[in-house]
């Protein structure tokens, strides 16, 4: 586990699990878009809505795993990470592997100031600039939905 998920001091989506929880880093990419403030939803392997996430990288913080994550799974380039999670929130990720594993998720803000139609998953997956209303329609999952409405808040009070 990351020393950053030790020292979390961010709001906490969803309530505990009592099965075994394993952590993923996930990322919330936002702009002020054309249509105001902006989150960047990819979708997943079951072409649900969801944030760039993934398993913590060896030999990287929660905040540079998020960034690689961000590039490789949304093509964002360049944009300023927070260097602590802002975040947590419970989910389910299924494998073909282990079937459904019940995850942890930390998420780090990238307010984005470049991205790339060309990475290293824009074959696999959809990606898509929504508004906080476009982004309560289309994620599925509740504590997802639940967590990306926190963010937005949080961002729109920096702003």
């Amino acid at each position: 586990m990351s020393s950053n998920f030790k020292s979390f001091s961010g709001s906490l989506v969803g309530a505990p699990q009592s099965h075994p929880i394993s952590d993923q880093i996930g990322a919330f990419c936002y702009r002020n878009g054309p249509r105001g403030l902006e989150v960047l939803l990819v979708t997943s392997s079951r072409n649900r809505w969801i944030l760039p996430k993934g398993w913590p990288m060896d030999g990287l913080t929660s905040a540079e795993t998020a960034r690689a994550e961000a590039w490789e799974e949304a093509g964002v380039c360049d944009g300023i990470v927070s260097s602590e999670p802002v975040l947590i929130y419970n989910s389910t990720k299924v494998t073909k592997r282990n079937g459904v594993v019940f995850t942890r998720v930390a998420v780090h803000t990238i307010a984005v100031t470049e991205t790339d139609t060309t990475f290293p998953e824009a074959d696999r997956r959809n990606v898509r600039w929504v508004t906080r209303r476009e982004a309560d329609l289309i994620i599925c999952q509740e504590n997802l939905r639940d967590a990306v409405e926190t963010l937005f808040a949080q961002v729109s009070q920096k702003a």
